[in-house]
């Protein structure tokens, strides 16, 4: 059974930078608190899954903007989702609903605010509504893009993941029955009662304020919006431009600003704030403890200011090993794809392994370091980053400290053990750069994804590819430059061994190779480890050659092939691999106590 502790010694510094917000654990649950000194408060119910990891950031960015005006604000996880622990027995759709109205009164008790207005997209628009039925003070409801027919839900998330599992061309071993979605699984009890759930908001009091904001010619939108109105609703209207491209932002950070100007101008406008009203400058709370089972979880602030959140991961009743730090893969949270990162905390946990899984700046749950860009994924800040939070783990604890990251957060990861002689080792997960070429646009680079040659042979003779080409449904422009990229990048590494320095490629080998050198030296571990069908083995062989031979070199290098499994590793058969290979690198005996600094 889950417990939810707070340790009544401990306090949480008010963060400095306006953007932070204050983690908190309630009701099984974990939250983000931005304190207001204003009489309305906003609670903001997420999607679920996928979707959810695709608006992270942008639910921050719009709690941040109502807490700086005055508008405390609460975002939480569900019971059993994102950081909340497991729920016995698994959780079902009347448990998030009461976990939304828990918010709802924890966010009155900490900020003395006398009402709420709850916020929710998608699935949570559905959630937020029945909340604000039966919560004893609602102000207002907002919903974005609502999905509020559960039967309709289920449909359009099978039909969106038979697209993915069909461009995956993998099987994925979920059980059978299971409503999924890229790498998520629905609780049961919650796909089992959407199958006859629907929310009109019936139950709200006669005259509530309701806010609609809806895709630009969009049907579905269109007939949501006209069963709120026949339902009795006098509805607001805005529109959410930029929708499309938010929900594929994992890879390009994507928040697009007019729909959260449109919240907080109907907030304001219906629920005025005095001037003298603003973010509250201190907020004195006991620090956040989840105890359940084998571990112990901490959610924190890192950082001088501080700014970084993370989630620390301990053991219950063990001493711990060795430290792991999971770091993102583009702009996907904290929490990792399909929840990988959690699930591994918790199994490390269980044999003695702490980790810390943190959001780098301006992704998930961290806001932007000062003065950086927009775009921070492959940038020099997440370096300085990373330091902040080694810093902060080895200040307080001993032992090895291992890095873990998928694509650009293996990269983050290589690199910062690379020039740190702190690190212990790194498992580096599909890695699509050893090196990152300044001359690259990063942006282009991410929204290329991740196809290795041969599968861009196999799709142009394919007839599939022939009909998504006559329907217009291929970049062409686009598909052949990273085939051109593939082609080119295979020739050059056939002429580096001869050209050496001559060649760029030849360049980057030289400085790789006396980055891995320099770990070897000092005892540090590197594990590959790679997929054949997303290009990252294609990146090795440009280094070590097609039979990986020049790994022979490194006897501190090791090369792990998981088959049968994606860039994201969403079967999960494929996470417990990982898992398992992350285990192993982490209780190595030659680590758990005798790797020093140099």
């Amino acid at each position: 059974m889950s417990t939810v502790k707070t340790n009544s010694a401990a306090r949480i510094e008010a963060p400095v930078t306006q953007w932070a917000e204050i983690p908190i654990a309630f009701a099984g649950m974990v939250g983000h608190f931005g304190p207001g000194g204003g009489p309305v408060g906003i609670v903001i119910c997420d999607p679920w899954g996928f979707d959810q990891l695709c608006t992270r950031k942008f639910h921050r960015v719009l709690a941040a903007s109502m807490a700086s005006r005055g508008y405390p604000t609460l975002r939480f996880d569900y019971p059993g989702e994102g950081d909340a622990p497991a729920v016995k027995g698994g959780a079902d759709l009347e448990s998030w609903i009461e976990g939304a109205v828990s918010a709802g009164h924890e966010l009155r008790r900490l900020s003395g605010c006398g009402s709420v207005i709850f916020y929710g997209l998608g699935l949570g628009g559905a959630i937020a509504l029945a909340a604000a039925e039966r919560f004893n003070a609602t102000s207002g409801v907002v919903l974005a893009v609502p999905a509020l027919n559960g039967r309709r839900f289920l449909r359009e998330t099978g039909l969106r993941e038979r697209v993915i599992v069909e461009d995956l061309g993998i099987t994925l071993d979920y059980p059978e029955g299971s409503v999924s979605l890229a790498g998520f699984i629905l609780p049961t009890g919650v796909a089992a009662e959407l199958k006859s759930f629907g929310v009109e908001g019936r139950g709200l009091k006669a005259g509530t304020p309701l806010l609609f904001l809806k895709r630009p010619e969009n049907a579905t939108d269109e007939q949501v919006l006209q069963g709120l109105r026949e339902a009795g609703h006098a509805v607001d209207v805005a529109t959410f431009p930029g929708y499309g491209e938010m929900m594929n932002g994992l890879n390009v950070s994507v928040t697009p600003p007019e729909p959260i100007a449109a919240v907080v101008e109907w907030i304001a406008a219906r629920w005025p704030l005095p001037d003298s009203v603003g973010r509250q400058a201190t907020q004195d709370l006991p620090a956040p403890s989840i105890e359940d089972g084998s571990y112990i979880e901490t959610p924190l602030l890192i950082g001088a200011e501080p700014r970084l959140f993370g989630v620390l991961c301990e053991p219950r009743d063990l001493e711990p090993r060795a430290t792991v730090v999971f770091v993102n893969m583009a702009y996907t949270y904290h929490i990792g794809w399909g929840g990988l990162w959690v699930d591994a905390a918790r199994t490390l946990a269980a044999d003695g392994i702490r980790s810390l899984r943190i959001d780098l700046s301006n992704i998930g749950d961290s806001p932007a370091r000062p003065g950086t860009p927009e775009q921070v994924v492959y940038a020099s800040a997440q370096q300085h980053d990373l330091r902040e939070a080694v810093d902060a783990l080895q200040r307080e604890y001993d032992g090895p400290v291992y890095l873990v990251g998928t694509c650009s957060g293996a990269y983050a990861a290589l690199s910062f053990a690379g020039a740190n002689s702190d690190i212990a080792g790194v498992v580096s997960v599909n890695q699509l750069r050893l090196i990152w070429d300044e001359d690259e646009d990063v942006e282009e680079t991410l929204r290329a994804g991740a196809r290795p040659l041969a599968d861009y042979q196999r799709r142009a003779f394919s007839l599939g590819t022939y009909r998504r080409l006559l329907d217009g449904d291929i970049d062409v422009r686009r598909a052949i430059g990273n085939l051109l990229r593939l082609v080119a990048g295979r020739l050059v590494r056939g002429l580096a061994p001869y050209l050496g320095r001559l060649t760029k490629l030849g360049r980057f080998r030289t400085t790789l190779f006396g980055m891995l050198r320099d770990m070897k030296a000092r005892g540090a571990r590197v594990t590959f480890v790679g997929c054949r069908i997303d290009g990252s083995l294609d990146e090795l062989a440009r280094y070590f050659g097609g039979d990986f031979a020049g790994l022979k070199s490194f006897d501190n290098i090791d090369l792990q092939i998981i088959e049968e499994t994606d860039h994201m590793l969403t079967p999960l058969s494929a996470r417990r691999q990982l898992i398992d290979i992350i285990r192993s690198v982490a209780r190595a005996d030659r680590s758990a106590r005798d790797f020093t600094q140099t």
